[in-house]
């Protein structure tokens, strides 16, 4: 009976680890490919299919018809792996049309491929 006892402690922390990693090189590669989109909306060029030195990337906002990104600042990049989306989380300094500031949090969601899909996550 106590290795049922240990058995029931132990798959959590088994369970915990598998599937859960993705390699540090997708993680950069995902926040490179958010950081040049951002950079393109931040000097107002063309944000709909972009090729850069991260490869084709297509962007989403809903915020660029609204507002200029002033500023930007990545704050983190993770991989869920109950999701298996890689999330870049973000701060934006946005200047709507009468030229006021506003400062939101905004998480983007990576797809890496060809092309790189980088969109705002809505629940976030």
């Amino acid at each position: 009976m106590r290795w049922l006892l240990h058995l029931a402690l132990l798959c959590p922390v088994l369970l915990a680890g598998c599937g859960g990693d993705i390699p540090p090189e997708k993680l950069s590669q995902a926040e490179s490919a958010v950081q040049a989109t951002l950079q393109a909306w931040q000097k107002g060029e063309s944000l709909e299919k972009m090729t850069g030195t991260v490869g084709a990337v297509q962007f989403s906002e809903d915020w660029t018809r609204q507002f200029r990104l002033s500023s930007f600042q990545i704050q983190k990049v993770e991989y869920d792996p109950r999701e298996q989306i890689i999330r870049c989380f973000t701060t934006l300094e946005l200047l709507d049309r009468r030229g006021r500031t506003s400062s939101r949090e905004a998480a983007y969601q990576v797809k890496l491929g060809s092309p790189i899909v980088v969109a705002r996550d809505p629940y976030f």
